[in-house]
């Protein structure tokens, strides 16, 4: 099998300024034509440390993707340090340079001098147009190892990679059999639970078997992975891992590739012709943002009341006064009315309610931080569940209570 190391250079990569997204797409991206990435690894912006990371032979890879550091900036020093791993110059490059010239004529803005530095390529590299950005792919063959450095502007690496780098590899290695993955989705149960049941009851972890546990709060992923066969080999045994999940503990698998809850929510309400409404206290917004980050939204939901003050449950929901005074605001009776006043304000069919203590303060004896009550008001019913999400953290309390809204919703429509 060939192998790939995926290195990503850059100091605010080091310092958790910036959010490595690149590797999991390349490493995505390669899995798909059979490479299989060996390790990932990031580098300061540093001469030494980033030629070390080229040149090592530690993981004996066949394939090496380089990210980061072609920009037109003082601290863009990879294409000087792969000139030096690989004894060669910079020289000017006329299709790179009209290339970049082209894309600030379009652009409508004047090319400077640093922008033309950046058609300076190392003259034993082969190079990989760039028609997103004004940094070329570079690429190198080096003792049998094929070396690729590209831009780490996610946009620009997407489109080199999908659209250069890829068609490269498979012309230059031939066809390999893919890496099929699938994601087993479990909602409402503990990743150690989910592991005992599934140990215990299926067959599911023979050595052969490759499988790894992803949880997220409220999510756990079950991800099995198949090498070296093709898709209706790897189709058969997802099939069988599906077959077996059922019969063990259906009560907590909610489906297989699964991209959303949202998403599924709208597949279910659009099909049905049914609308969708929220009335969010300590979620701030959060479950409507879940919902109408995906594309189609608006077909089904219809908006929300985000009601963080008693004024607002009082004057925009319709809580009565005494009712938030006999039971306070995170409380199985108020996020009832809640629900109900969502639906009946906003006519919708369904209405989702949040009531509760994200933390780190607020917290007291009776009701400590991570107390939520969730309700969802149907056409027929409305249903309220408390629950104690402890406190993780005041963000994973948030899509911890929307997980669990969507999937209350979900139970009472599927």
């Amino acid at each position: 099998m060939i192998t790939a190391e995926i290195i990503t250079i850059g100091n605010e990569l080091l310092s958790g300024k910036q959010t490595d997204t690149n590797s999991a797409l390349i490493g995505m991206l390669l899995g798909e034509i059979g490479i299989e990435v060996a390790r990932i690894i990031s580098v300061g912006d540093k001469h030494e440390h980033m030629r070390n990371a080229i040149l090592s032979k530690e993981m004996n890879c066949q394939l090496k993707i380089i990210s980061g550091g072609l920009g037109p900036t003082h601290d863009d020093i990879t294409r000087e340090v792969l000139c030096q791993c690989f004894e060669c110059e910079l020289v000017m490059n006329n299709l790179v340079l009209a290339n970049i010239e082209n894309i600030f004529k379009v652009r409508g803005y004047e090319m400077s001098e640093r922008n033309r530095n950046q058609a300076m390529v190392p003259s034993k590299a082969s190079i990989l147009m760039n028609e997103r950005g004004t940094a070329p792919g570079i690429v190198f063959e080096h003792e049998q190892v094929l070396y690729i450095s590209l831009p780490a502007v996610p946009f620009e690496l997407e489109y080199l990679m999908k659209n250069k780098v890829l068609p490269l590899l498979k012309e230059k290695l031939g066809l390999l059999n893919s890496i099929h993955s699938r994601d087993f989705i479990f909602i409402g149960i503990g990743e150690s639970f989910l592991y005992d049941i599934l140990l215990e009851k299926s067959t599911l972890f023979k050595p052969e078997n490759e499988f790894a546990f992803l949880p997220s709060p409220g999510i756990i992923k079950f991800r099995q992975t198949i090498r070296e066969k093709n898709q209706e080999e790897s189709f058969f045994l997802f099939a069988e891992t599906e077959r077996q999940i059922l019969a063990t503990a259906p009560l907590n698998y909610f489906g297989s590739d699964v991209e959303n809850i949202a998403l599924v929510l709208q597949n279910i309400f659009i099909r049905k012709n049914m609308t969708l409404s929220v009335a969010e206290s300590c979620t701030g917004g959060y479950i409507g943002h879940l919902i109408t980050s995906n594309s189609g939204s608006s077909q089904w939901f219809s908006g929300g009341v985000i009601a963080y003050s008693n004024e607002v449950k009082m004057n925009q929901l319709g809580v009565s006064s005494q009712l938030l005074k006999d039971h306070g605001a995170v409380s199985e009776e108020v996020v009832i009315a809640m629900a109900e006043g969502a639906r009946n304000k906003l006519s919708t069919d369904y209405a989702i309610s949040v009531s509760g203590i994200a933390g780190p303060d607020g917290g007291t004896d009776e009701k400590p931080v991570g107390t939520i009550w969730i309700a969802v008001a149907s056409p027929d019913k409305t249903v309220a569940k408390l629950h104690n999400f402890g406190f993780s953290g005041r963000s994973v309390n948030f899509h911890r209570a929307a997980v669990a809204a969507m999937m209350m919703v979900y139970e009472m429509v599927k």
